[in-house]
């Protein structure tokens, strides 16, 4: 018998689903339509139906955003799309989640940005990458602070 939780973890009592059986050692929230699973150590994602999208062979993996959700595989950071298909193969030594368009990833220790194709569109040289946001991203190169667009050109010196 599976029992439901409410948000304080106490058990409601008149809800029981026999058909649901628990499988997973960790579970997420859902994010685009996804949560991510933990099973021995592994993780995949399920649907909102509660079927798996791949089997959990992932290390460690973030959540979906813009319908990508970045994996790590022996070591390695890569993409896969809503279906469980990896759409960029594990290459990079970090990879974090889209936004704008671009996932900011890092390469040779320094952090640049893909596109969803995998294809570098800023160059990782900076020290510190955040993610885009109303079409900028804050980065550290050299010890110095600034602002770049999608296309990597500065845009602006914050002035503290």
């Amino acid at each position: 018998m599976t029992l439901a939780i409410d948000r304080q973890n106490r058990p409601l009592p008149y809800y029981r689903h026999e058909s649901v059986k628990p499988q997973w050692t960790r579970i997420r929230g859902f994010q685009n339509g996804r949560a991510a699973v933990e099973l021995d150590g592994k993780w995949t994602f399920i649907d909102e139906s509660g079927g798996a999208i791949a089997p959990p062979t992932f290390d460690r993996v973030w959540d979906f955003w813009e319908g990508f959700a970045a994996v790590q595989l022996e070591g390695m950071w890569g993409f896969i799309d809503l279906q469980g298909i990896m759409v960029v193969f594990p290459q990079f030594e970090e990879a974090i989640r889209f936004s704008e368009g671009l996932a900011k990833v890092r390469a040779n220790g320094r952090w640049g940005y893909i596109d969803v194709y995998g294809q570098l569109v800023i160059d990782p040289v900076y020290d510190i990458a955040h993610h885009f946001a109303e079409g900028m991203a804050l980065v550290k190169c050299n010890g110095k602070l600034h602002y770049i667009d999608t296309a990597g050109n500065t845009v602006w010196f914050p002035t503290h």
